[in-house]
């Protein structure tokens, strides 16, 4: 009977271990994530802008996947969007004065 009771002891305990050593991954796996969700916020006017970059006549006119028409009009539109909502919009261009 003793021995019964040793093996029904002892295997409580393992599966206690192991219900444990299961558990540490998991629990660890989720404080990374709420780690990483905690330094992840929301896009706002705050904490995003606009940049756009080259877009001159002599680049865009090298653009094959699309029209230059839909092009200019997909730009225009996302910077009249990014000016209503307030985000910062910032135009670069390597030759201002054209090429």
């Amino acid at each position: 009977m003793k021995i019964r009771q040793l093996l029904s002891a002892s295997l409580l305990g393992l599966a206690t271990l192991s219900a444990a050593s299961v558990s540490m991954p998991a629990a660890a796996a989720t404080t990374a994530a709420t780690q990483q969700n905690a330094n992840l916020s929301m896009l706002s006017r705050d904490n995003a802008v606009l940049l756009l970059v080259d877009h001159q006549v002599g680049l865009i006119s090298g653009v094959r996947d699309t029209t230059v028409g839909d092009l200019k009009h997909n730009v225009v539109a996302l910077a009249k969007a990014a000016r209503t909502l307030g985000v910062p919009v910032i135009v670069t261009a390597t030759m201002p004065d054209g090429m």
